[in-house]
């Protein structure tokens, strides 16, 4: 999810706010396996990354997580 606000010089800004969370096809799960991660390069470029888990892999959070970063 990216949410735009206007910078202090009346410029786009953006502020990037993520998370992940368990999907209902595994309520019993005990770690969400999908990951993300955010990069700021510049006051205008930003670098988003999702990272779906295999769920029947072992360690499916471990492999999202070194993807996403």
């Amino acid at each position: 999810m990216v949410l735009y606000s206007i910078g202090e010089n009346g410029t786009p800004a953006a502020n990037v706010i993520g998370c992940s969370v368990k999907g209902p096809e595994k309520p019993d799960a005990k770690v969400c396996e999908d990951a993300h991660a955010k990069c700021t390069l510049s006051d205008r470029i930003y670098v988003i990354v999702a990272a779906d888990g295999l769920g029947s892999a072992k360690l499916s959070e471990k492999g999202a997580s070194i993807a996403a970063n």
